[in-house]
């Protein structure tokens, strides 16, 4: 399509693209991540492309930008299963972008077709302390489900004991509680006592 004002401009019709690279912005949390992705989007108009701004697309590029450090402060990161965060939806998180970035947009007569997200990380200078804190918070994780299931197994095998007819009390009781705490949770070989006296 052609418009023409003081100069003919030829505007393509066509779907075109553009991707945009690690671009740096600040989650709900102030944590600064790199998010990567892609628009594409078609004119519809050759007058507004040419008349209403001066660069379409470098127009369309830097509202992108506007529109992905806006939405993006509005999550973390990351965050505890069941609560919004960009890892978990990216779906919703794109959709979102495109929709906002659409209605800035209007002036240049593009439709978004889509706003995609390629890559999602956390900035280099916070990179590693970050995965020390998922480390450190996974294998918190990962004790309290160990010393909840060696509770239960103790509180199982004490109770097994006693239907099938074993008598003791309660230091004894005690000293079998603790040594099977100690070995099931325990990361490292451990070596039960049990008195063989039965007291």
């Amino acid at each position: 399509m052609i418009a023409c004002c003081e100069d003919w401009h030829m505007v393509s019709m066509k779907r075109n693209a553009f991707d945009m690279k690690d671009i740096k912005v600040l989650d709900s949390n102030g944590n600064p991540i790199l998010i990567s992705g892609n628009v594409s989007y078609a004119f519809m108009s050759a007058a507004k492309p040419t008349i209403e701004v001066e660069d379409a697309r470098q127009f369309l590029y830097l509202q992108a930008m506007a529109v992905l450090k806006r939405i993006a402060s509005r999550y973390p990161y990351e965050a505890p299963e069941g609560e919004p965060c960009l890892k978990s939806e990216v779906g919703a998180f794109a959709r979102e972008l495109r929709d906002e970035l659409q209605t800035a947009a209007l002036p240049t007569g593009a439709v978004v077709l889509s706003y995609d997200l390629t890559d999602l990380s956390y900035a280099p200078e916070i990179a590693q302390a970050m995965l020390q804190r998922q480390h450190a918070q996974a294998m918190v994780k990962a004790r309290e489900i160990i010393v909840h299931a060696a509770v239960n197994i103790t509180h199982t095998a004490i109770e097994e004991l006693k239907s099938k007819g074993h008598k003791f009390d309660e230091s004894y009781e005690q000293r079998i509680c603790g040594n099977l705490l100690t070995v099931i949770c325990s990361g490292q070989a451990a070596t039960p006592t049990l008195s063989v006296g039965g007291s």
